[in-house]
C-alpha cells in the first residue's frame, strides 16, 4: 500500500543531513543492501527487532567509516519513517473497490511504531478487517504462527479462498505457500525472481490485481 521505496529515501536522507553528512546516492544502496541482510536475519529469527533497529545503521556507518551513534540514528530514522504518507499510486482506490466484496487483512513484519502511525497518517484502518503486525504478536512471516494469528482474527476462512499479496519473495510469498495459499508477488520493478520461491501470480501493477480477485 505504501511507496516504501519512496519514504525511506525520504527517512534516510533527514538522518544523514541531521548528523551533517552530505547525501550521495551511494549511501541509499548500501542501506538497502545492510536493512535487507538485517530483515532476513529477523526472518530466520536470528536478530530480535530492538536490535536490527541500531544494527543496520552500525553496519552502515563502518561501510562509510562515519563515527556516528548507530542507536540515535536507528530512532531516529523511524520517527521520519513513521511521519510519512507516501502511498503507491492507485492503492486507495484498490482499496475502495476490493473492500466491498472482499474481506482484507493487513499483515506486516514492519515496526509497530512505524506501522501504526502510517496507518493513522493515511487513514486506511476501516479497510481492513484485521490488521496484523509481526512486532505486537511475537512472530514474523514466514513462519505460520504469523499466518495462524491472522486467520484467527477473521474466522478461519478457507484458505482456498484467501490470497496472499506482498512484495517480499522471503516473507510474504515463502510464508503464504508454506502455509497453503495462493500467492501474488507484486513486483513493480521486476526484478529476477528466486526459483526457490514461486508465487502463484506476479503482478508489476497493482491494477492487476482486480483481475485476480
Amino acid at each position: 500500500m505504501w511507496d516504501f521505496d519512496l519514504s525511506e529515501k525520504f527517512a534516510l536522507f533527514k538522518v544523514i543531513t541531521d548528523n551533517d553528512v552530505a547525501y550521495e546516492p551511494a549511501h541509499l544502496e548500501t542501506y538497502h543492501k545492510v536493512n535487507r541482510a538485517c530483515w532476513r536475519n529477523f526472518e530466520q529469527g536470528n536478530l530480535a527487532v530492538a536490535e536490527l533497529k541500531s544494527k543496520r545503521f552500525e553496519l552502515f556507518c563502518n561501510e562509510f567509516d562515519l563515527k556516528l551513534d548507530a542507536e540515535a540514528m536507528g530512532k531516529s530514522y523511524l520517527g521520519y519513517l513513521a511521519s510519512t504518507d507516501f502511498m503507491i499510486p492507485g492503492a486507495l482506490a484498490l482499496l475502495n473497490r476490493l473492500s466491498l466484496k472482499h474481506k482484507l487483512v493487513l499483515v506486516t513484519n514492519g515496526i509497530k511504531e512505524v506501522q501504526r502511525r502510517r496507518i493513522s497518517n493515511t487513514r486506511i484502518e476501516a479497510y481492513f478487517k484485521a490488521i496484523v503486525i509481526s512486532d505486537e504478536i511475537g512472530v514474523a512471516k514466514p513462519h505460520a504462527g504469523f499466518f495462524d494469528y491472522a486467520f484467527e482474527q477473521v474466522g478461519h476462512p478457507a484458505k482456498d479462498n484467501v490470497l496472499m499479496i506482498g512484495d517480499s519473495l522471503s516473507s510474504d510469498i515463502r510464508g503464504g505457500n508454506d502455509y497453503g495459499m495462493a500467492t501474488c508477488w507484486f513486483n513493480p520493478g521486476k526484478v529476477e525472481g528466486n526459483l526457490e520461491v514461486v508465487a502463484s501470480f506476479e503482478i508489476a501493477g497493482l491494477e492487476e490485481i482486480y483481475g485476480l480477485v
